[in-house]
C-alpha cells in the first residue's frame, strides 16, 4: 500500500513567506478575494508590500478607522466634518490605488480614482465651510464601493478573474502572480527543474486543479524532489503540493484559482522534459 506524505495545512501553504521573501503575499490576502500581487522587483514595491495593510488585523483597523473618519459629522462642525471625510477618502483612495498597483483588483479602478476624486471635492468643501452636497459625502464614498464591487463582477464575469490584465494575457497570467525570484536565482531554479525532470520524469499530465507528475523513484531523487518543492513554496506559496511514493514516486500539484492553475501548467511546461511528457495529451 502506498505511503502517502500529507502536505501542509491551507493555513500554513497560505502564509507568506517572511524573511526569505518579504513583502510577497499570496491568494489568501483579503481572505482570498484579492488577486496575487505583481512581482516586487523594486524596493519601492517591497516597502508598500511590507507596511500596506493586506488582510487580517491591520486591515480591519485600518478600514474601521475610516469608517470611523466618515461618521463623526453629527458630533463636529461642518468644517471638521468634511475634512474628516476626505481624509477618510483620501486614505480609502490612497489604499486602493496602491492596490491596484500591486494587484490590479478590479474594483479598485473604480474606488481608487472615485475615492480620491471624493477626498478632493470634500476638502474644497471644507475650504468653503459648508457641504455642496447635503452632507452626503458618505453616501457618495458608499455608491462608489457599490459601483467599484460591480464593475469586479462584470469583469469577472467576462475574464473569469478579479485581476485587470490586458486580453492577451488571459492565458499567460504568469506575471500577475507572485514570486520572489528573479535574474539568475529564476534561471538557476529553472535548470535545477529542467535537470531533475530529464533524470526522473515518466509521464506528466494536466489534471482539474493543476498537474500530476509520475517520477523514477529513487532515494536522491526524492531528496532533490524534497529540497526542490521547499525551495517552491518560499518563493511561489499559491502552488500546493501532495506527494505518494509507491513503485513510482506521484507529485501532484495544484492552485486555487483558474488563473493560477494555468500559470502553474505553463510553469511545469517551461521544462523541455515535462514538455515533450505532455505533449499531445
Amino acid at each position: 500500500m502506498a505511503n502517502r506524505i500529507e502536505q501542509p495545512s491551507a493555513r500554513q501553504d497560505r502564509a507568506c513567506p517572511s524573511p526569505a521573501a518579504p513583502g510577497y503575499c499570496t491568494p489568501g490576502t483579503l481572505w482570498g478575494w484579492s488577486p496575487p500581487p505583481l512581482p516586487a522587483d523594486t524596493r519601492l514595491k517591497r516597502g508598500v508590500d511590507r507596511f500596506m495593510p493586506r488582510s487580517g488585523l491591520s486591515f480591519l483597523l485600518f478600514f474601521g478607522a475610516v469608517v470611523a473618519l466618515l461618521n463623526v459629522g453629527s458630533a463636529v462642525p461642518a468644517r471638521a466634518a468634511l475634512l474628516s471625510a476626505g481624509a477618510a477618502s483620501l486614505a480609502a483612495g490612497g489604499w486602493c490605488t496602491l492596490n491596484f498597483w500591486r494587484c490590479r483588483h478590479a474594483h479598485c479602478v473604480i474606488t481608487g480614482t472615485g475615492w480620491l476624486a471624493l477626498a478632493g471635492f470634500s476638502f474644497v468643501e471644507a475650504g468653503l465651510g459648508h457641504s455642496l452636497i447635503a452632507g452626503d459625502e458618505g453616501l457618495v464614498f458608499l455608491a462608489v464601493l457599490v459601483a467599484g464591487l460591480a464593475f469586479e463582477g462584470v469583469w469577472y464575469l467576462r475574464r473569469g478573474t478579479n485581476a485587470v490584465t490586458p486580453a492577451h494575457d488571459a492565458m499567460h497570467p504568469l506575471p500577475v502572480l507572485a514570486c520572489s525570484l528573479d535574474g539568475a536565482a529564476l534561471q538557476d531554479r529553472g535548470d535545477r527543474w529542467r535537470a531533475f525532470l530529464a533524470d526522473h520524469l515518466l509521464e506528466g499530465r494536466e489534471t482539474q486543479g493543476g498537474v500530476r507528475l509520475v517520477l523514477r523513484a529513487s532515494p536522491a531523487g526524492m531528496a532533490e524532489l524534497r529540497r526542490l518543492i521547499d525551495l517552491e513554496r518560499e518563493c511561489c506559496p499559491w502552488m500546493s503540493w501532495s506527494i505518494t511514493k509507491g513503485p513510482q514516486v506521484v507529485a501532484e500539484v495544484t492552485a486555487p484559482r483558474p488563473e493560477e492553475v494555468r500559470a502553474l501548467r505553463a510553469w511545469l511546461r517551461a521544462g523541455p522534459a515535462l514538455a515533450d511528457a505532455t505533449a499531445g495529451r
